[in-house]
């Protein structure tokens, strides 16, 4: 792990103890959850293009 510079330091330390609130809108969120979906539901798709192959010589 790298070694964490003094702000880095108190960041992760105030993280680990829970005093970071979220400052997201509740519509910023609901459109981050709705790219998440739209994404994950990409991912899941075969691949409709059909495989290149090379010529088979005689």
């Amino acid at each position: 792990m790298p070694k964490l510079d003094a702000y880095e330091s108190e960041l992760l330390a105030a993280f680990e103890k829970g005093q970071l609130k979220s400052v997201a809108t509740k519509s910023e969120l609901a459109r981050l959850v709705a790219a998440a979906r739209q994404r994950a539901s990409e991912a899941q798709r075969p691949n409709k293009r059909p495989a290149l192959r090379k010529p088979q010589s005689p």
